[in-house]
């Protein structure tokens, strides 16, 4: 009877402890072309930084091998912004693994966009509304 309530008692324990672990709640991903940065946002809430946060991040670009971050703790207790250095051009796509240390994980994927210049796009409406006040005075 005692081992059983010794066994009971030891499987309640392990079973709260990992109640209290998640996967992180969202990653959001954004890439500057300018700078060259892949910006990784991640909502992993938290009360013990040390003990409970965000392990790794694993970066694939395209079809390479991951790079892999790793970390020994969170410095905040709710939101995560971490920049990485990576040289990307329009066409290529991210896949993003964050890893909890307790337990769980959370994946987002990014398709580099073409960038747009402001210039050039106030260059072109000018000239579109030059042409259209032409048309209209003829």
């Amino acid at each position: 009877m005692k081992k059983r309530l010794i066994v009971l008692t030891l499987l309640l324990m392990f079973f709260a402890a990992n109640s209290f672990a998640h996967a992180p709640a969202s990653v959001d991903l954004s890439y500057d072309q300018e700078k060259q940065v892949l910006k990784v946002k991640i909502q992993h809430v938290t009360q013990a930084v040390r003990k409970h946060y965000i392990r790794s991040i694993e970066v694939r670009k395209n079809d390479s091998e991951d790079d892999v971050y790793y970390f020994h703790y969170q410095k905040d207790n709710k939101l995560i912004e971490q920049d990485i250095s990576i040289e990307a051009v329009a066409g290529d796509f991210f896949n993003v693994k964050v890893s909890c240390k307790q337990g769980g994980s959370t994946m987002a994927s990014l398709v580099v966009e073409e960038l747009v210049v402001e210039e050039e796009e106030k260059a072109k409406d000018v000239g579109v509304s030059v042409a259209a006040e032409g048309d209209v005075s003829e």
